[in-house]
């Protein structure tokens, strides 16, 4: 199970909890690494197609 919390500014916090079994991933034994951040799905090549994000505070905790 891979659970975290989501702060969104003007929303109240969430925790969101994906159990992983469902895709045949298991975690246990496993090297892992968390990545914050941005990733565009579409991809016109237009110049100004761009998106952005802004991480105030990430803190990460190991149960």
């Amino acid at each position: 199970m891979l659970t975290f919390e989501l702060y969104q500014e003007g929303k109240a916090p969430r925790k969101v909890s994906v159990d992983l079994d469902i895709y045949g991933v298991s975690l246990e034994d496993s090297w892992n690494y968390f990545k914050a951040g941005v990733y565009v799905q579409n991809r016109t090549g237009d110049a100004d197609d761009m998106t952005a994000a802004t991480i105030y505070d990430l803190k990460v905790t190991h149960d």
